[in-house]
C-alpha cells in the first residue's frame, strides 16, 4: 500500500521501514472465467508493451 492510499485508511498506520528498490511490482488480476472488454484488453495490452519495454532496458542496462 502506497502513503497515498494510507493516507484513506484510518484503522492503519505506517510502519517505518527502509524504502524497497527497485519499486514493488504492481499487477492485474483476473478470474479464469472474465470476458474482458476492448477497453479492458486495450489496457491490458498497453500494461504488457510498457512492462515488456522495461524487462529489456532493465536487463541491457545489467548486462552493460
Amino acid at each position: 500500500m502506497t502513503s497515498y492510499e494510507l493516507q484513506y485508511e484510518s484503522l492503519l498506520v505506517r510502519v517505518p521501514i527502509e524504502q524497497t528498490l527497485p519499486c514493488p511490482t504492481i499487477g492485474i488480476t483476473t478470474r479464469a472465467d472474465w470476458l474482458p472488454t476492448t477497453l479492458h484488453k486495450d489496457f491490458i495490452n498497453l500494461v504488457k508493451s510498457r512492462v515488456s519495454t522495461r524487462s529489456i532496458l532493465a536487463a541491457r542496462r545489467s548486462a552493460a
